[in-house]
């Protein structure tokens, strides 16, 4: 579980221009409350709550349309 409770993935961004990744709804297994999260051309970011829903995993549930890998390209 991250510190400051962020995880990027960068395989999800959005390109600008491009009509992938249209993200919909985010979830997290075993977690009743909203999961914040903000797509951009770097990735998607996800806010994960405080408190930990399992000791040795956690599941996101990412639900929307034309979802494929995007290329990370460093900058």
């Amino acid at each position: 579980w991250p510190e400051d409770r962020k995880l990027t993935i960068r395989s999800l961004a959005k390109p600008v221009g491009s009509d992938v990744n249209r993200i919909e709804q985010i979830s997290l297994l075993g977690y009743d409350g909203k999961v914040v999260w903000q797509q951009t051309a770097d990735g998607l970011m996800v806010t994960l709550p405080e408190q930990k829903v399992s000791e040795y995993t956690a599941c996101l549930k990412i639900t929307g349309s034309a979802l494929t890998n995007v290329p990370y390209a460093a900058q």
